[in-house]
Formats: C-alpha cells, structure tokens, sequence
C-alpha cells in the first residue's frame, strides 16, 4: 500500500524546434544582417528586431498575358521603414527573378505565358532586413486573340433616274471580355493523417475549395506543444506528404495548403497534429533464466528472470499463479537475492514459473515456463497449525505474496488480508478473509482471469474502454513512485466492471470481502497532477465517493464485506481524515488507518503525545481516527509496520489501540517489514474485552479489560504508573504494584 509515500516526476523538456528556410514555397527569410546584434557607437543603444512576416503578400490580378498583376506588403512586426520587390517566374517549382521587375506592380508579357508567378517583399527597419515570398498564381494564359480585319462592303442608294454606288467600311464587334474568375475561398480546412511518431509519415488533404483551383501549394509548420508560435520550414516540407524528424520531437504539426486559380489564390491552414512522440524502444521482453524450460528439478533451485531493453518498476515471480516475490531491482529472483526456490513444498508434477515485468507505462510483459518436479519422496503435508481453541479478539494479519507461506496458525486472527494468488488459502481459514484491490489503481492481469489481479479493473479493459485517466495535455496520468496506471473512479461503466470483476473473483474463491487499497481525498498526492476530468481535489473526492457509493452496496448485496484503506491529508489532529470518513463511512464495512502511531518514514520511531512540538506529537490525533470509526458503526482496522524483533513498536502500536478498542470488531495489525512470521505475544496476547473507558495516570494512560491490563506512556520521558493487584507478566511471572515504562513505550498484563 502506497497512500503514504509520494514523490514527483520531472517534466522532461520539450526539444527546440528549428526553422530553415523553403525555397519555393510561402517563407520568410531572416537576413544575415537580422542575425547580428545592434550596438550605437560607444554605448549600447535599445535593440531593433529585424521585422518578422506577420501574413504573406497577396497577388491580385487576372495571370494572362497582357494584364498588370500587383501585389500587398502583407503585414509586419517592428514597422518596416521600406520595402522592396522582386518578381520571379516559375516553371516546375523552379523560379528565376525577372530583371527589373521591382514595383509592387508587374505587367506579363509573353515570356510569361505558361509561367507561375510570385513576388519577393523584402522589409527593412534600419539596416536589418526580412523578405517573405507570396503564394504563386497562374499559370500565365496568353493574350486574347486581336479582333478581326475591317471588310469593305457596297451600299446602293437609288433615286429619281439616278443610282449612286457609294463604297462604306463596316467592322466586326470585338468579342466581349472573359469573366473574371473568382479567387479559390476554403469550405473546409486541410485534414492531417498519420502518426505523431518519429519517423512516421503525415499526409495532408487539400481540403475542400471553392473557384476550382488549377493548383495547390503545401507548406508544412512546426508550432509549440500546444499549438502556437508555428514556423514554416523546408527541405522536405512542401509537399502533400512529410515524415517527421527528430526535430519535431515534442512539438504539433499543422500544414498551410494554397490554391490558386486564374483569379488569385488563397490560404488555409489544418488543425495542429498531435504531439510528435520519440520512436518507439525496442520491444522491453522478460525471460526466465533459470530453471531451463521442461527442466525436470528436485531440492533447492534457482528461479531467476531478466528483463531486456527496459527497467521495469517491478518484476513478480509466480509459482502455479500463487506464491509470488516481488522484486525492484535486478537481479530478479525469488525469494529474494541469494535464495532458492524449494521445490519441496511443491508436488512431485509439473509447475509452471512465470515472471512478469511492470514497465513505467502500468503495461507488462510475461514470461512463463513449465518444470518437472521430482523429489526422490512426495513430502507429507505440513502440519496442522498450532492454534489456541479460538481466535484473538481484535488482531489481524496483512499477508501478500510470499510472507504468506512465511507464517502459519491464520485461525488466531480476527482478519486476515492477503494478495489475489492467495484467496483460496485464506478463504479456508476462519479469520475474516479479505483479498487486496487497488480501487484506483489498474494494473495487467497475468491470466484471463480479469479478477486475477492487483487492481479490480485490468489495464487491458481499462485501455479499451477509456478508462486512463489523463491529464489536461492529454497524457495518461500514473501513481507516483510506482507506476500503475488511474482508473477513472468516477465512471459508471468503471465501477460495474469493477463489481463484475471482484464480485466474481472472491465468490469463486470462498473469501469474506475486499480489502480497497488508496481511497484518498485528493488525486495529487497519489499521482502528483490533476486529472482533466477531475481537475481539483473536490471533484476527484466527489468521485471517490460515486466510486463507493456504488461498489459498496453492489458488493455487500452479494454478501461480501467491504473495507478500504482511506486517509485525507490535513492537520495533525485527524480532523481532516475524520471529515473525510465521515464520507465513506456510509458505503463500507471496515475504514483502515496506515502507519499507526509510528512516522511512515522511519518504522523504528514511534509518535508521542505533544501536537505544539511536531507533527511527530500526534499519538492523540491517531487515537482520534480509531473513535471516528468506531462511532461511525465501523469496524476499525489499524496498521503498524515494524521488524520481526521490535517489541517496543508492536507493543506500543496494539496497546494503544486498546485504548479506545470498543472490544467488538476491527483489529490491530503488525506486520514485519522482512515477511517474517508477524506472531509475538507482545503484541497478540488475548485480554478479553474492555470493562471501561481509558483513564490518565499521570503522563501514562491505562485501561481495564476484563482478561489483562493495558498501560501506555506516550510521554518523552520515562514514567511510573501503579498497577492493580493480580496482574500477570506475559511470560506469566507476577507483575508486582507498579511498572517503569521508557519514553514511548507501553506494557500489556493478562490476569
């Protein structure tokens, strides 16, 4: 369980994208003398910006020869001073510069006559210059044919005896002018197609245009990670097609498409791509390097994995699907470095091993392989644990992986909480046995089984669905320090196939409920960033709730019990996580505190009772958080980590939750940071039930039970406390008046 740890992952940085200059497509140019710095004489004076092309010249007129085309400025930064023009002809995206072609207007010739033509504007403020080439038209019709030669004809006027014959001219009507054509407009923007992937190619459509272009011209941009502050570029980027470099690596694409016809052209530029990712790595893959598949083994053997082309953020070596280690950090072995796997344990048949890899993503890969086990006897059954004739009201045992088979003697507890590869072995005990789920967390199931997993809703279904949770840039958000992925809590959909999984799993396997890990308040201290979804912590604590709200009543009408492991960040007094509770209370059987009465950081220091010195003061605000379940109808479920041999901080933790224990359900639980056997009478000592309310002696505070006596001193400073007559050591050797207790430290008496 992670709630209490978070850390926070730098962000890397985007890579700096480089302009370069296109030859024969709409580009600005920077000059040399635009690059330079400018100094006054003798002092520096205020910098003057070259100026930068804000829109591209436009050329109006009809492309046929004989008729004056004329072009605009377009418009720019740092108010150019002056201007100058080069008109340039174009055959085959090849363009030459037409001598003394030079005014903002250019009359075509027939040397113009199936040429494209553009114009060069060149701006300049001061000595600093920037020229920008405007989209091309054409290409250039030929004159209209001259109208046809005078005919002569003869008009024969007749009078009175005479006829008069007089010869007159008559001239056919020239033909009427062409229509003018209309410059192209865009209906709808160019469309980009592909993959946002280094090495990858992106294709852009025209889109769709009115005027019936004659021609298309592509320049391909490269803007910032959220689109903006795009810059045209070449080689390569001015066709319809374009296959992105490593330059283009954390920045969007867009594609500005021209069209032109006989009466202009115009501009429309796509929507931005997605953000260009790094190639992919080579494939990460796992394999197990000892035992040898098909391997027939005896004894103690090896049970090792590699992982290649990655680092994984955890590896889980399985045996049958049950007994598991997990390992960090190479090398991968089970049992933990230096061990073998004992083979004696196991039934003289086949087996399979399999080795499972997490990547950073919350993905995995697996690899599994099949021995022979052939021991020389099939070895009896372990015996029967040891067990007194009942349980020990109000203790409890936290078992995952191999710590499991690490303990025996589970009917001594009141609850018990193990991994998913354990539930039939904890279903046939008599502790309430609850199988660990992340609510939140998705993680891969290593088999078909979607219950067969951390998490209740698999990466594979939560992947298909849409249920990642991400961020506002769109990136699939991961729980800090670890690396699963976040469901989307808040979703209906989620939280029946979170039922449907669970539900299913823990009736097949005869366990009592589920134990839900990370049921907190706020989504930025498990992942470190809000999702877009859920941007601040009340809506995402408005989704933790809808989570509950449906998923525990769904799971307590199958007759399944319902516990989570829920805090809120706040002050030290616990109010904060009360409030919180409060909340969740009403959907949920159990409400578990993790790391209690000892600093998460340092499982060796236990907390004291003085709030105004530190936050390590908080003894009071812990016991505060047992009374808030309790006196919510809950069942109340403590946790203490600490090493197998560290009686001051098991005492001390089961002691002070005796306190206020209300002597009917919940448990406290010790659990040993090495997986050892968790058992020791400092802690799991039987003492019967409270026979009233705690009481102050001095610095100390006790509390009667009707089977023992229960002293703390949460104090600093070594303490005195009197204790009533008839008390017994836990070794069974009289307890006498009185006992000496260190600084945070406690004493449990039977009687």
């Amino acid at each position: 369980m992670t709630c209490m740890k978070t850390r926070r992952r730098p962000i890397r940085p985007l890579l700096a994208a480089l302009s370069i200059l296109a030859a024969s497509t709409a580009v600005f140019v920077p000059s040399a003398a635009a690059m330079r710095s400018e100094f006054s004489s003798g002092s520096k004076s205020a910098r003057v910006n070259a100026p930068a092309q804000m829109t591209l010249p436009t050329i109006t007129g009809n492309p046929v020869a004989g008729q004056t085309l004329t072009t605009t400025n377009g418009t720019w930064s740092s108010n150019p001073t002056s201007f100058s023009y080069a008109w340039q002809r174009c055959v085959s995206g090849s363009c030459t510069t037409v001598p003394r072609a030079t005014q903002t207007s250019f009359t075509l010739g027939s040397a113009d006559v199936g040429t494209s033509i553009r114009v060069v504007v060149s701006a300049t403020v001061k000595h600093r210059t920037t020229s920008a080439t405007s989209a091309a038209v054409g290409p250039v019709a030929p004159a209209p044919a001259p109208p046809p030669p005078t005919t002569p004809t003869t008009t024969t006027t007749t009078t009175t005896g005479t006829t008069t014959t007089t010869p007159t001219a008559t001239t056919t009507p020239p033909p009427p002018p062409p229509t003018p054509v209309a410059a192209p407009q865009a209906s709808s923007a160019p469309v980009i197609a592909g993959s946002a992937i280094q090495g990858s190619t992106l294709s852009a459509s025209a889109g769709n245009w009115s005027g019936s272009p004659t021609s298309f011209a592509y320049q391909w941009l490269r803007c910032d990670s959220a689109g903006g502050s795009c810059t045209p570029f070449t080689p390569g980027a001015i066709q319809s097609a374009y296959s992105l470099t490593v330059l283009d690596v954390g920045a969007r694409m867009k594609v500005a498409v021209t069209a032109s016809n006989a009466g202009g052209s115009a501009t429309s530029t796509s929507s931005a791509s997605a953000v260009v990712a790094p190639p992919p790595a080579a494939g990460a893959t796992v394999t197990v390097s000892a035992p040898n598949d098909g391997a027939t083994v005896a004894g103690s053997v090896p049970f090792t994995a590699v992982v290649v082309n990655t680092t994984p953020s955890r590896v889980e070596l399985t045996v049958d699907g049950g007994a598991m280690t997990t390992e960090y950090a190479a090398p991968y072995v089970y049992n933990g470095d230096g061990n073998m796997l004992d083979t004696t344990t196991l039934s003289n048949a086949s087996h399979t091993l399999t080795a499972r890899a997490f990547l950073s993503d919350g993905s995995s890969v697996a690899r599994s392989i099949s021995v022979t086990v052939q021991n020389t006897a099939t070895p009896p059954p372990p015996p029967p644990p040891a067990s007194p004739a009942t349980s020990v009201s109000g203790i409890g045992a936290l078992r995952f992986g191999d710590s499991y088979r690490n303990a025996s003697g589970y009917n001594r507890y009141d609850t018990l909480i193990v991994g998913f590869g354990d539930a039939d072995a904890a279903g046939a005990t008599s502790a309430r046995s609850l199988v660990y789920k992340g609510g939140v967390d998705v993680t891969d199931s290593p088999n078909a089984d979607p219950g067969a997993s951390l998490s209740g809703v698999n990466y594979q279904e939560a992947l298909a669905n849409g249920w990642l949770l991400k961020d506002a840039s769109g990136n699939v958000l991961h729980a800090s320090g670890y690396g699963n992925y976040l469901g989307d809590v808040g979703s209906l959909a989620f939280q029946q196939r979170w039922v449907q999984n669970v539900s299913t799993f823990l009736l097949v396997h005869h366990v009592d409920g589920v134990f839900i890990d990370n049921v907190l308040c706020s989504i930025t201290g498990l992942s470190g960033a809000a999702p877009a979804k859920y941007p601040n912590d009340t809506a995402w604590a408005n989704a933790q709730i809808a989570f509950l709200a449906y998923v525990g009543p769904a799971m307590k009408a199958k007759g399944l019990y319902v516990a989570v492991n829920s805090f809120c960040y706040g002050p030290d007094d616990g109010s904060a996580n009360n409030a919180w509770w409060a909340r969740v209370a009403p959907n949920v059987d159990g409400l578990m505190t993790e790391n209690f009465e000892e600093n998460p950081s340092d499982y060796t220091q236990p907390l004291f009772d003085a709030p105004t010195l530190s936050w390590l003061g908080n003894w009071r605000g812990k016991l505060n958080v047992i009374t808030a379940a309790q006196s919510a109808g809950k069942d109340a479920l403590a946790l203490t980590y600490g090493g197998a041999g560290n009686t001051q901080m098991m005492t001390f933790g089961r002691a002070s939750f005796l306190l206020v224990w209300n002597g009917t359900n919940g448990s406290f639980i010790y659990n040993t940071t090495d997986g050892s056997d968790p058992w020791n009478t400092a802690w799991t000592a039987a003492i019967g039930t409270p026979t009233g309310p705690m009481s102050q002696a001095g610095n100390a505070y006790v509390r009667n039970y009707s089977g023992g006596y229960v002293v703390v001193n949460p104090s600093q400073s070594t303490v005195s406390v009197s204790l009533p007559a008839g008390l017994k050591t836990l070794t069974g050797a009289a307890a006498g008046s009185s006992v000496s207790l260190g600084a945070t430290s406690a004493a449990i008496f039977t009687k």
